[in-house]
């Protein structure tokens, strides 16, 4: 009796255990250590233009934070008439193990003459994959594609251009 009762529950909560260890490894674990990757400052450091031209600071400039559920992006660069352009991007996310979700805090940038200033609450959500210490997503509020990898960050608009960050921080 009580033995096979004190056996039972011991066999029961291991195996609770068990199912709640596994649970935290393929879903808690994953996340942080994607977000160790993913978070810091990055500074950009070129712009590959689709005719191959190369841009460098000062042409064009830009920092990346990304840490504790809130990222900004801030990059200015010159048209083709030398006027300076920028955009300033700030949202709070959530990253899981598969995806990242975001709500937009506030987004500044020029269209035409004008520029714009976006204060609506928009959210979003997309996948994230991860395959040999790459991390490849799309913000689900920015346009660029975007590669982790190491302390370098890849952001490519087809047809617009290619930028590369790197961490500082």
């Amino acid at each position: 009796g009580l033995v096979m009762k004190l056996f039972y529950l011991s066999v029961r909560s291991w195996l609770l255990a068990s199912v709640l260890l596994l649970i935290v490894s393929l879903f808690i674990i994953p996340a942080f250590a994607q977000a160790s990757i993913m978070e810091g400052t990055y500074k950009l450091v070129s712009r590959t233009l689709p005719d191959g031209t190369v841009l460098y600071p000062p042409d064009v400039t830009g920092l990346f934070t990304m840490m504790n559920g809130y990222r900004t992006v801030n990059v200015t660069w010159k048209d083709a008439e030398g006027k300076i352009l920028s955009i300033s991007h700030g949202v709070s996310y959530k990253l899981t193990a598969t995806e990242v979700s975001e709500t937009n805090l506030f987004f500044i940038y020029p269209e035409g003459d004008k520029v714009i200033y976006d204060v609506s609450s928009q959210s979003g959500t997309s996948p994230i994959t991860v395959e040999d210490g790459r991390i490849q997503l799309k913000f689900p509020l920015d346009d660029p594609a975007i590669v982790f990898e190491g302390n370098t960050q890849t952001a490519t608009i087809e047809g617009a251009f290619v930028d590369v960050w790197e961490k500082v921080q």
